[in-house]
């Protein structure tokens, strides 16, 4: 399966001759961002073959994840793998869009030099309980993976949001199926 590569893009940084836009896939490529984003770089990127899509930005000034996800769902896409950084998962978390998680953890320490896995999402700030429910393990080469959902999100097959947690430090091998 190719799926849809969706990217969230605020300020439209990324490069047009970038490889996420010139692989060997039938798959398209949406960007997400502002509406302050420059439109001399939204027609290099759709000259690279990208599709621009302009939606409103959060009180932090970058892309409403809810307004990425209502798009997704108006133009039938029902489910979203969210690969990203401490900020994206931070949003997408205090937005209350994450029903399961995939963690993959390194059997590596690195301290308070280390990226952090979540920003910008507090306990408080959840509308429900961060605890994840129904959780497993599996080893994964050397890595750990730690899978859960949370409560009241259990996917039931029409449509969910899966959030990829990965702490880049390991041979991960394959990801979820």
């Amino acid at each position: 399966r190719d799926p849809l590569r969706v990217i969230l893009d605020s300020g439209l940084r990324l490069k047009p001759d970038c490889c996420l836009l010139h692989q060997q896939s039938a798959a398209e490529t949406w960007i997400f961002c502002t509406p302050t984003a420059s439109s001399v770089r939204e027609m290099d990127l759709a000259a690279a073959g990208a599709r621009i899509i302009r939606v409103a930005a959060g009180r932090d000034g970058r892309v409403d994840p809810g307004r990425v996800v209502r798009f997704l769902g108006e133009n039938g896409i029902g489910s979203l793998l969210v690969e990203g950084g401490a900020m994206v998962h931070g949003a997408f978390l205090a937005a209350d869009l994450v029903d399961e998680v995939y963690l993959f953890m390194a059997p590596f320490f690195i301290g308070d030099q280390g990226t952090p896995l979540i920003s910008g999402c507090g306990a408080g700030q959840r509308a429900r309980s961060s605890a994840l429910q129904s959780m497993r393990t599996l080893p994964v080469g050397r890595d750990l993976l730690v899978q859960g959902v949370f409560p009241a999100r259990v996917p039931q097959g029409t449509g969910s949001g899966t959030l990829l947690l990965h702490e880049n430090f390991g041979d991960l091998g394959p990801g979820p199926a």
